[in-house]
């Protein structure tokens, strides 16, 4: 396949409708600017970088190899076993994530960085390869860790959260608008998803990990900073809480477990894993341990302005690096 139609397979499936939900602000018009293909491939996992040719610097390409050498690390290590080939498509606008004004819930425009489709347990080779597209340039290297890993051994089926979703929505005071009877995530308008909590939390391991091999600073450091920037901003979600209605937490997508259950999981990593399990975990037995941590606090301290002059709502400290 040339450059050109690589390029053109990208934006052609980030244009279709599915996608654009995702899309942070300002994505079409920078998506209409790539026309340049930086790419990365070895068996089992291909990362292609498209970006305007301004974009492209020595310096860029220095760190998309860094990064895919870190994915490559990730998609063959036992410990996870990654079940599928991979096409990680990174096409990194420069949308900085940001809260939306109070009063108003957080969307996909304001967190999200990525998406992949996640496919049925099958050996690497049996199936086509598994896309996964990271929209945003701000924690990208973390965000790739993150879609891999959806396709790995900590991946668990939403639908397996069901039989325990009353008792966290209730827990943690989310408002289960549009919530059926069954327990079905989806249905609920204000949709909670541990599995993403359990997934970042070990995207965000997983970074500091490459960060200290590459760096030679010590892991316990790393993962203390990111639990006390984890702890910050989900404190600044609680304050943000009390701005939505009946204070009840409510969002259109999945920001609560991206962001409030990561960072209570963060705050005792080793107890969360000796209860739950790693790195297939137990579902029941994470809810319980969740169930039984105590409440994040509200704090009054605010991050500093992002450069659109509003608060910020990057997930890690050290995402970018």
């Amino acid at each position: 396949m040339s450059e050109r139609t690589k390029i053109a397979r990208i934006l052609s499936e980030l244009r279709a409708p599915a996608a654009t939900r995702f899309y942070p602000p300002g994505f079409t018009k920078y998506l209409d600017s790539c026309d340049t293909l930086i790419e990365h491939a070895t068996s089992g996992i291909a990362l292609r970088v498209v970006v305007p040719a301004s974009d492209a610097t020595p310096v860029f390409r220095q760190r998309c190899a860094r990064v895919f050498r870190r994915a490559l690390t990730l998609a063959r290590d036992p410990f996870f076993a990654v079940r599928a080939a991979l096409v990680v498509n990174v096409v990194p606008s420069p949308a900085k994530r940001t809260f939306p004004p109070p009063g108003a819930p957080i969307g996909p425009e304001h967190i999200n960085g990525g998406f992949t489709y996640v496919q049925s347990a099958a050996p690497p080779g049996a199936a086509a390869p598994a896309e996964i597209y990271v929209l945003r340039r701000e924690e990208f290297p973390k965000v790739v860790l993150h879609e891999i890993l959806h396709h790995s051994r900590v991946h668990a089926d939403d639908s397996a959260w069901a039989p325990h979703r009353r008792a966290l929505y209730a827990h943690f005071n989310v408002s289960e608008r549009g919530c059926s009877a069954a327990g079905a995530p989806a249905a609920c308008e204000t949709d909670i998803r541990p599995n993403e909590a359990i997934v970042e939390t070990w995207a965000t391991v997983q970074q500091c990990a490459a960060l200290s091999r590459e760096l030679g600073v010590p892991l316990a450091a790393l993962l203390a900073a990111e639990r006390d920037h984890a702890l910050a901003v989900a404190a600044r979600c609680e304050r943000h809480r009390l701005t939505l209605a009946d204070g009840e937490w409510q969002e259109r997508t999945h920001a609560f477990s991206y962001i409030q259950l990561r960072a209570i999981i963060l705050r005792d990593l080793p107890g969360f894993l000796e209860a739950a399990g790693a790195p297939e975990y137990d579902v029941a037995a994470a809810a319980r341990w969740l169930l039984s941590a105590p409440p994040l606090a509200r704090s009054a301290a605010r991050a500093a302005p992002s450069p659109h002059g509003t608060e910020t709502l990057r997930m890690s400290l050290l995402g970018d690096m």
